[in-house]
């Protein structure tokens, strides 16, 4: 993966806002003064100023985020690829907030896949919604330092560079009251909630720093970003650390305002087990996570953002696999496990039949797929490739089929499809008779990791010898 592609993926800023005097008259000169260093920053983002970047950003300016560095050059270059693939760009921030020198955004970022490829996917014009927090450190009026976790996997599956539905932000209303001591109380709560729970791996630990009714019960949402509540923490907590069963945790920094605690965290582990699907690598790897809470007036969590660096753990152990589109037969896969199986047996049929691209066998059939049906042919992309130089290379060379209903489980996958192509060579020991001829025809997979791993085929065969050779059916009278 080239490395101004990962730059363009991981540019993501903050949205443009502006506080009322109201606010401002609430906030420290000090915060308010680097708050709005970082909105007219966002602002340039919006209405892509690239010019006037360097009046708020340092020369030397050092990413913490994925894009490891690149200073002021390199986050200018950033913004102006993602205004290229995303040419309306826009950061709505939701929450800004200042102690000392740093200022923490949670914004929400909009756009629409309409313009440059990425990672080699053509624009597909879909819109995408996503969530980014953000710290940012000031140092004589400009941006020194930034520390980023984006959902831009979940942003990737949106716009349909990888497969997976979206899920839509929750609006929050975080009270604007400035109490230090309360900031330092809920801070320390913050930092024993994660030392407990992810430096000392006590997964049950996370209920006592919850309201009774704080977090989202049940929702996971896609890409990364998740809405927090004591039992996704455990169930989330339990993945990760099967997977990477040496994993460690430090705390980078805890910054509070009002009710509100941004922690982030360093972790590091070695991938032992299967992690997203992605089989055990043996890597020794890194990756951050940023908590973005919300505290009630006891002090409790009442809502909970947790964003990981998902992109670039997936990028160490190999996982990060865009899908790029081979013509119209070849759409991405979004949406259910059952949906996604049927988008993978319409780009088999028409990619790999109807296309002629029977390399696609090799991302599309299972190293062990099986046909019953054809018992004789060697498993996997091989053998499929085999039955299709056969058929569509020589019996039918101008095979064209067309799906008329597919349907679908979470592991099996049918169709019913009608075969057209013109007799030319030898098929059930009838001679070629270069007649035109069209016949029915239905299939099942099942499915396994995306691919048909074993398949039924059930063709009219009398239907097609009544065409090609109606002699040799006379004794059937149908």
């Amino acid at each position: 993966m080239k490395k101004w592609t990962l730059i363009v993926m991981t540019a993501l800023l903050g949205a443009s806002a502006a506080m009322s005097a109201t606010e401002a008259a609430k906030t420290k000169p000090a915060a308010l003064n680097n708050k709005a260093v970082v909105l007219r920053m966002i602002n340039m983002v919006n209405t892509h100023e690239t010019g006037k970047l360097g009046e708020v950003i340092a020369e030397d300016f050092v990413d913490h985020g994925p894009t490891a560095g690149g200073g002021l050059a390199g986050f200018k270059k950033g913004v102006d690829m993602m205004h290229g693939s995303f040419p309306n760009l826009h950061f709505a921030v939701e929450d800004i907030m200042g102690e000392g020198d740093k200022v923490a955004v949670r914004a929400t970022l909009n756009a629409a896949f309409t313009g440059k490829p990425l990672f080699g996917v053509p624009a597909t014009g879909k819109h995408a919604k996503w969530l980014t927090l953000m710290t940012f450190r000031i140092a004589n009026g400009k941006i020194a330092e930034r520390w980023t976790n984006a959902n831009t996997w979940g942003m990737l599956q949106q716009v349909g560079v990888l497969p997976s539905p979206h899920w839509d932000l929750s609006s929050l209303a975080v009270p604007e009251a400035r109490d230090n001591a309360a900031e330092n109380k809920l801070k320390k709560s913050a930092r024993e909630m994660v030392e407990e729970v992810w430096v000392k791996r006590d997964l049950d630990a996370a209920v006592k720093f919850f309201a009774k009714d704080g977090g989202v019960a049940g929702e996971v949402p896609a890409g990364g970003s998740m809405l927090l509540n004591p039992s996704v923490i455990k169930m989330f907590g339990t993945y990760v650390f099967a997977a990477f069963p040496d994993f460690k945790a430090s705390i980078d920094y805890v910054i509070a305002e009002g009710n509100v605690v941004v922690l982030r965290i360093s972790e590091t582990g070695t991938h032992k087990a299967e992690y997203m699907q992605i089989a055990p690598t043996n890597k020794k790897v890194k990756w951050s996570d940023t908590f973005f809470l919300v505290y009630d007036k006891n002090g409790k969590i009442q809502k909970a953002w947790l964003q990981a660096n998902l992109m670039g753990l997936m990028a160490q152990i190999g996982g990060f696999k865009p899908q790029v589109p081979k013509g119209d037969a070849a759409k991405v896969a979004t949406g259910t496990p059952a949906e996604i199986n049927k988008a993978v047996f319409t780009k088999f049929i028409n990619g790999f039949w109807n296309e002629r691209k029977f390399d696609l066998a090799d991302e599309l059939i299972h190293p062990e797929h099986f046909s019953s049906s054809i018992p004789t042919l060697p498993k996997g992309p091989k053998g499929m490739k085999i039955i299709a130089g056969v058929v569509a290379g020589g019996i039918f060379p101008d095979l064209k089929r067309e799906i008329v209903h597919i349907f679908a489980t979470d592991d099996m996958v049918g169709a019913i499809w009608i075969n057209r192509g013109t007799h030319k060579g030898t098929y059930m020991n009838i001679p070629a008779t270069g007649k035109k001829v069209e016949w029915i025809e239905l299939g099942i997979a099942k499915m396994k990791d995306g691919k048909l791993l074993e398949s039924w085929y059930r063709p009219d065969e009398v239907g097609l010898v009544k065409e090609l050779a109606p002699k040799k059916l006379e004794w059937l009278h149908f």
